[in-house]
């Protein structure tokens, strides 16, 4: 070989060589053995039950979670119920966070680490606070990257350090932490399964009204009470109507005076067999691809409904229905219907397009084109 080409030779060796240990250095490895094993917060586990107010600081917004008389709330979004689960995941988990490894503290290389100061321009870090209910700080962390696969594949790691130190940490476990203000929240606004609805109207009490009912005991049994002389009604329109409610989930939520909705707003009329009401005023603002749909809720206890069922198969539900029963017994409707004022009162709720538009359904759209009917 010419002494050129060895040279090449040596020189693609020693970069081979070069990325092999760049690559073993910085490949993902469980940790083998822990340098340290100390708690994050010593002193936060026998404080747990002083908590009272959270709140997170991260990509310029900031979130405050605070102990209310029922449970937890979240004060930006007009103290709307926190999940509790949330609550408990954060403030367990800080309690519970060990140390694993000293890292850098050297504050121009924390970024790396996404544990920059949270005031940063485009900074990921996610900053902490822990009070209790007369205001003392408990503790405030700053949690940044996870590490992956830390003690093998699913069990991940994360970089800490405390917020008035520059020191990180690399610590036992990864924190979800909430991101933004619905991170907090069950996002589904209620649930009405389509099994429970006896009655839709749409527009009540105006000549514009669209009435659809319950005709049997199928889950699919609604038919449009009126059919104007000569058309056909669409079989699967009703079904899919009365079914808008079994899951509705947010997409934002407002207090009802930031985001009025107009006087003349249509209603979507729900009612339960049970006598559980609710009422859905459905407010669009913008037009085309833009628009949003709001609705504010109300939900309220009237007449319980009759429920309708087969005649071959009457005594086996019967029979059914009183297992069911006996094994747990339903929340009276009084009851549901407080909670769900309590969710719902002074707010408005945006909601999919596609779930909004059906609550705006007139006649029309419940029939079969002209030229498709027999």
């Amino acid at each position: 070989m010419s002494p050129k080409g060895l040279l090449a030779l040596a020189v693609a060796t020693i970069v081979s060589l070069g990325l092999a240990a760049y690559a073993v250095a910085n490949r993902d490895l469980p940790v083998a053995q822990t340098r340290l094993d100390r708690p994050f917060l010593p002193e936060l586990a026998a404080r747990v039950g002083d908590v009272a107010r959270i709140t997170v600081r991260v990509g310029g917004t900031t979130m405050t979670a605070r102990r209310a008389e029922n449970g937890w709330v979240l004060e930006e979004k007009q103290g709307y119920p926190v999940e509790l689960d949330k609550v408990r995941e954060l403030v367990l988990g800080l309690a519970q966070m060990r140390l694993v490894e000293a890292k850098t503290s050297d504050p121009e290389r924390l970024a790396r680490l996404e544990l920059e100061s949270p005031d940063t321009e485009g900074a990921k870090s996610r900053e902490i606070t822990l009070a209790d209910a007369d205001g003392n700080v408990l503790a405030k962390v700053v949690i940044g990257k996870r590490k992956f696969s830390l003690y093998g594949p699913g069990k991940s790691g994360s970089y800490v350090r405390l917020a008035e130190e520059t020191q990180a940490w690399l610590a036992d476990r990864a924190l979800d932490v909430p991101e933004e203000p619905l991170d907090w929240f069950d996002r589904t606004i209620l649930s009405l399964p389509r099994k429970d609805v006896a009655e839709v109207v749409l527009r009540p009490d105006s000549p514009d009204e669209v009435r659809i009912e319950r005709t049997g005991s199928d889950n699919d049994a609604f038919a449009l009470a009126e059919v104007p002389e000569g058309r056909e009604p669409d079989a699967s329109k009703p079904s899919l109507l009365a079914g808008t409610l079994g899951n509705i989930t947010m997409l934002d939520l407002a207090a009802a005076e930031e985001k009025p909705l107009p006087e003349d707003a249509p209603i979507a009329r729900f009612t339960a067999f049970d006598g559980l009401q609710v009422e859905a005023r459905v407010g669009v603002f913008g037009e085309g691809d833009d628009a949003e749909y709001w609705i504010a809720f109300t939900a309220r206890e009237v007449a319980p409904r009759e429920r309708p069922k087969a005649a071959e198969d009457a005594e086996g539900e019967a029979r059914a229905d009183d297992e069911a029963a006996a094994k747990e017994e339903p929340r009276p409707v009084a009851e549901r219907v407080a909670a769900l004022q309590e969710r719902l009162e002074g707010r408005v709720f945006k909601v999919s397009p596609y779930l909004a538009k059906r609550l705006l359904w007139r006649v029309e759209d419940l029939l079969k084109e002209p030229d498709k009917a027999s």
